[in-house]
């Protein structure tokens, strides 16, 4: 293995693994999220409705950043 390549393997690990962790992350939190309104008697609409607008402004923001 030469170093440049053992240099863009070990980014694309990490690339990989930060990807990992954030959808690990986001698909978490959407399912706390939707089970705590449900633990709080909330509507079915409401508990629905958070993940989505989470996910929403996530979308939002990477093309903000993007641009």
């Amino acid at each position: 293995m030469t170093n440049e390549f053992s240099s863009r393997l070990l980014t694309l690990r990490s690339l990989f693994l930060a990807t990992a962790s954030v959808q690990l992350v986001t698909a978490a939190s959407g399912t706390l999220v939707a089970l705590y309104f449900a633990e709080t008697g909330a509507s079915q609409e409401v508990a629905a409705l958070a993940p989505a607008a989470y996910s929403l402004g996530f979308l939002i923001g990477c093309f903000y950043i993007a641009g």
